[in-house]
Formats: structure tokens, C-alpha cells, sequence
């Protein structure tokens, strides 16, 4: 099995209902294209450093903007107990503020955040911790939502309050989120992934579905590890139809990871493997999802292989 740390990397492009990757030729055009944009004058600015203390530490994750410009996002590690944080950058003049919005303890409500926050249909945030909950040692992990507070908030030290809306038991419901958005349909159901769990502790593709006031998780696909792939890092993202999408970082017919589709049918949900990676020629191990263009094609990148990696 490749380390999670070859340098090497490829773009591919893969067309929906296919198990084919473009040619060449595709991924030229998409690189000089990001070269033209790059041509053009950019100016570079540090908004915050961060200290390693109470504030956070070690940022995976993109941010998450909202409708006024302020941006959001994770840390790893940090915060009152050393197991990550959530913060905001608000805009004030030509500066930004820096504030912790929730500082994790690593017991119930979760531990470790990896994955961006998002914005719910509620306008709150929700986002995953890879560890704490309960269960798997160090705690499988947890899908949590933030709220500010119902009063006004006079000073920057304001933090929301969390409520922790599934803990993953590391069964068949999975275990250890990665480093994927959390996913809304229309009707405000939450799908996800897990790098870990399910029969075969090859991850699950999973549905939290609002009830009341609380949340129930179903696993809508547990990977074997072979011809459907294996421990999905990145999200899953829906199309028109209401399908959905992603990559498994391993596992597939090479055992270097696959393209999937899940579609809906019924109260279930079928597996098609678009692509198998094959690694020296297609690349491998893709941690990140997919994306579409107006044409329905999807995009997106591997972590290893291609013709470089030797």
C-alpha cells in the first residue's frame, strides 16, 4: 500500500456513469489555466498567527466564509484542553479580529476537528471532530452543531454554545470522520463519511436525519475494502438527480482507492465504482472529493501516483 505521504500528485477528470480518467491533454488545460490566473499581480496578506495556545493550533481544513465577509474554520489542536478549536476572523477596517468561538475538551463533545465548518439551513454551524464522543480509545469521533449566543455580545470573548448531534460508536454506523464537509440535501438531511467503521472498518458513507429536535444515523454504504474502495477521507457531494459522489482514499480493484457513485433506490442506496485507480499511470489515494463543471464532469485530485512517482 503507497504512504500517505508521496509527493507526487495528478488531476484527473472523470465523466459521471463512466469508469474512464481524460487524457493528458485535460489535465494540461487545467494546469495552465491556473497558471494564466496566477500571472496576474497578487498581493499576500497574514490575517493570524496563530499561538498554540487557547486561540488553536495546526489549521487543516479550509475556511468557511459568511454573507458579511467573516471567516471560519477549525484547529486541530489547541484550546483550553489541547484538542482543537473553532474560531472567526471578523472584519473590522482594514484588520480582522480574531475570536474562539468553542474550545474542545476531547470527552463527549468530541476532540480533534479535522474538516471545515459549514453553514446549516438554520444559518449555524455544523462540522465533525475525528475523535472523542465515546468508544475506540481516544473516542470515534462526533458531528456537532455551534449556535451564538441568544444574547448580544458585547466583547470578542463570546463563545457559542455546541450540542454534539451523533457520536459515531465505531460499528457498523462508522468511525473517525476525515477530513470531509459535511453535506446538506434540500430537505436538511446531513451526509458524511468516515474513514474508519462499518463490517469491514473500511469506512461508511452515512445520513444523520433530523427528528424532533434530535438526529438518527444510517449507514447509506459500508465499503468492503476491495472492488468499492476503502476509508473515504473527503465528502460527498449530490447532483441533480440526487445522486452522490466521492472518492475512497484505498482499496478498489488496485487497492489504491476509487471514484464512487451512491444512488438512491427506494429506502436504500446502490454502489457503482466509476473509476479504479490504478497508481503509476492514473495516480492514487485521493484525500479530497470531487467537484463538477457545467458539463457534468467530474474533477478532482490524487495524493500519489502518476508517471512522476517512479
Amino acid at each position: 500500500m503507497p504512504s500517505k505521504r508521496q509527493s507526487s500528485t495528478l488531476l484527473f477528470r472523470a465523466r459521471t456513469h463512466a469508469t474512464t480518467v481524460a487524457l493528458v491533454l485535460a489535465i494540461v488545460f487545467v494546469l495552465a489555466l491556473g497558471m494564466a490566473q496566477s500571472a496576474q499581480a497578487q498581493t499576500y496578506q497574514l490575517l493570524y498567527n496563530f499561538t498554540g495556545g487557547p486561540d488553536g493550533a495546526y489549521p487543516q481544513a479550509g475556511l468557511t466564509m459568511d454573507r458579511t465577509g467573516n471567516l471560519y474554520g477549525t484547529a486541530y489542536e489547541g484550546g483550553g484542553s489541547n484538542r482543537g478549536t473553532v474560531f472567526k476572523l471578523a472584519r473590522k477596517g482594514s484588520g480582522w479580529v480574531f475570536s474562539s468561538l468553542y474550545s474542545f475538551t476531547g470527552q463527549l463533545d468530541g476532540g480533534a476537528p479535522i474538516a471545515r465548518v459549514v453553514f446549516g439551513p438554520n444559518g449555524s454551524l455544523y462540522g465533525t471532530t475525528e475523535f472523542g464522543g465515546r468508544n475506540c480509545g481516544e473516542g470515534c469521533g462526533t458531528v456537532f452543531n455551534l449556535k451564538p449566543s441568544p444574547t448580544r455580545c458585547t466583547t470578542v470573548l463570546c463563545p457559542w454554545s455546541e450540542t454534539v448531534i451523533y457520536r459515531f460508536s465505531g460499528s457498523s454506523d462508522g468511525a473517525n470522520p476525515g477530513y470531509g464537509d459535511l453535506t446538506f440535501d434540500s430537505s436538511g438531511h446531513i451526509y458524511g463519511t468516515t474513514f474508519f467503521g462499518g463490517n469491514n472498518a473500511d469506512g461508511v458513507v452515512y445520513k444523520l436525519t433530523p427528528s424532533n429536535g434530535s438526529w438518527t444515523e444510517s449507514a447509506i454504504h459500508l465499503f468492503n475494502g476491495s472492488g468499492d474502495g476503502a476509508n473515504p477521507y473527503s465528502s460527498v457531494i449530490f447532483d441533480a438527480a440526487g445522486d452522490l459522489y466521492g472518492t475512497a482514499y484505498s482499496g478498489g480493484a488496485n487497492g489504491y482507492g476509487t471514484v464512487f457513485e451512491l444512488t438512491p433506490s427506494g429506502s436504500n442506496w446502490t454502489e457503482d465504482t466509476l473509476h479504479a485507480f490504478q497508481s503509476t499511470s492514473d495516480g492514487g489515494n485521493s484525500i479530497g472529493g470531487v467537484v463538477f463543471d457545467n458539463a457534468g464532469n467530474l474533477y478532482g485530485a490524487t495524493s500519489g501516483g502518476g508517471p512522476g512517482s517512479g
